[in-house]
């Protein structure tokens, strides 16, 4: 925000990014990373995804808006059903492709 270049290792300490790897390493975290999306809920990524791309630009009042509506329109659908009755029967969730 002021304009000054911080490295990744200090943007990592000032939590502005989650991890930091090597060139060599990028591909296999990301890719460990899509693997982590998989197991989520479609519907929930995708307006997870949405909401994110619409606040880019949003005042804090319009992005809070924006990400309760995207809240709003996974409540109580089969992905929320399905996750809560995992979490009951504690096991993973398995949720339907879109």
């Amino acid at each position: 925000m002021l304009g000054s270049h911080v490295t990744a290792q200090e943007a990592l300490q000032h939590g502005l990014v989650t991890s930091v790897h090597a060139p060599a390493d990028l591909l296999a975290a990301a890719m460990e990373l899509a693997v982590r999306f998989r197991t989520l809920g479609p519907r929930a990524v995708a307006q997870s995804k949405a909401a994110v791309r619409l606040c880019g630009d949003a005042d804090l009042a319009t992005a809070r808006n924006i990400g309760l509506e995207a809240l709003a329109m996974v409540i109580d659908g089969p992905e929320w059903q399905e996750g809560m009755q995992a979490f009951m029967e504690k096991r993973p969730p398995r949720f339907p492709p879109l």
